[in-house]
């Protein structure tokens, strides 16, 4: 038995235009199930690894899989990923990922159901668009702004180019607001639509036709604003921010919750003049910003001259409870999707997001005798490590009972450096339950 199936082939750019190219693939030996990735540049060599699947998942158990369909689930949530959260896009949209072992169902449809009417990414314009440094709206040929990424200030701080610009750096969850399109999106593109309904987006909108109504010109409706919904208030849990992951009908507590998230502005982009220096977005920002309501704010921007002083900054915001400091090249030019070196994060701490691939058990000290859930995590590498979830007893008991089912999903882990093996050091998720495993894309 040797049964293939291969995903549609995605494409990005790279930060000079070039277009790169990745692919995954599933392979039943038999005995076991190889998922194939392979990804390089468009006409160039290609990079190939594989990881072997020998098991499947919930066995004994009603939604038990075999290696083969357990492997095709973890390849159609890398390349989901990969699509979602790096704006890769492909001709070919619609695929089966849940085949029988022997693989007959593996390729049907693929081709056909590529050129029906899909509600995932256009499949016009693609070619366009592949080389552009934005993603497209899965139900419009809007074209939707990725948000400008941060570098850490450990490994690029020579990059700072004095003076320079220091803001504090918020927790909370990353928006960009699209004057034009009256869009609400998330760093990997997907929409707040929890927010719809809020006087929050009322204060948008008003924003928005205010600088339509004063500017006739296309100049100003081709501006995103790029922020942070967050609360600085050291009773506003961060846990709280995961209503507006929410599709289903919010409690009394959480539509109060939702009522007190604020949007804070720190920068702006304008496709129209893409090449704007920092300095120049800030001055259109404080420009803007004479119509912005109390529920919109700009954050707090510091020029600073020399590295002293952005210490010195950096340790007035986090001892003002932020979470650290984010320093801006003064002459930096907004890169949207990339990580950029004229845009460093400093922070006392680390966090990233892990893919869960298992998870274990301590048991509860108290007595109870209970399960309480310790997620195991992997690093791109391939190393594993045990990340405890906080949270109270019983919500840990609780995650134990389901944790299958969050199997492929990303964990939010806070840690301090790395060990020389590249593993975190410390680590723990950020906040408690399953406020720090992301099922959806955001």
């Amino acid at each position: 038995m040797n049964n293939q199936q291969k995903f549609p082939t995605l494409r990005g750019t790279d930060k000079k235009g070039k277009t790169k190219e990745w692919d995954i693939s599933v392979e039943n030996m038999g005995e076991y199930s190889l998922i194939i990735t392979s990804y390089g540049y468009l006409g160039g060599k290609r990079v190939e690894s594989k990881a072997q699947v020998n098991t499947g998942k919930n066995i004994g158990k009603r939604n038990e899989t075999t290696h083969y369909q357990q492997a095709l689930h973890d390849a159609e949530s890398k390349w989901k990923r990969k699509r979602d959260t790096d704006g890769y896009i492909t001709d070919t949209v619609s695929f089966n990922t849940n085949p029988t072992d022997d693989g007959t169902n593996a390729t049907t449809n693929n081709t056909t159901n590529a050129t029906t009417n899909n509600t995932t990414n256009a499949t016009t314009n693609n070619t366009t668009n592949a080389t552009s440094n934005n993603t497209t709206n899965a139900n419009t040929n809007n074209t939707i702004v990725l948000p400008m990424l941060a570098q850490e200030f450990k490994k690029q701080a020579k990059k700072i180019v004095y003076p320079c610009y220091v803001q504090p750096k918020l927790d909370g969850y990353r928006m960009v607001f699209d004057i034009k399109t009256k869009k609400c999106t998330s760093r990997t593109g997907k929409e707040y639509t929890i927010l719809y309904g809020t006087q929050l987006y009322q204060d948008l909108l008003s924003l928005s036709i205010n600088m339509e109504h004063q500017n006739s010109s296309d100049h100003y409706q081709s501006i995103c604003l790029d922020g942070e919904l967050y609360v600085h208030d050291a009773e506003f849990a961060f846990e709280h921010y995961g209503i507006l992951r929410k599709q289903k009908e919010l409690t009394t507590s959480e539509k109060e919750h939702l009522g007190k998230i604020q949007y804070h502005v720190y920068d702006i982009y304008n496709s129209n003049t893409p090449l704007q220096t920092f300095e120049q977005r800030l001055f259109n920002l404080h420009t803007i910003s004479k119509h912005f309501s109390n529920r919109i704010k700009t954050v707090r921007t510091i020029k600073c001259d020399r590295q002293q002083d952005v210490e010195q900054q950096h340790q007035l915001f986090v001892g003002d409870s932020y979470e650290g400091s984010m320093i801006r090249n003064a002459v930096g030019i907004y890169k949207p999707k990339f990580r950029s070196a004229d845009l460093l994060k400093h922070k006392d701490f680390d966090d990233s997001e892990f893919t869960i691939v298992d998870f274990t058990r301590e048991i509860d000290t108290t007595g109870g005798n209970q399960d309480l859930v310790v997620w195991v995590c992997q690093t791109e590498q391939g190393a594993r490590f045990k990340v405890p979830s906080k949270g109270t007893r019983e919500e840990r008991q609780e995650l134990y009972k389901k944790a299958d089912q969050f199997i492929g999903k990303k964990l939010w882990v806070q840690y301090f450096g790395l060990t020389a093996d590249n593993i975190p050091r410390f680590p723990k998720t950020k906040a408690s339950g399953i406020s720090s495993i992301r099922t959806e894309m955001l």
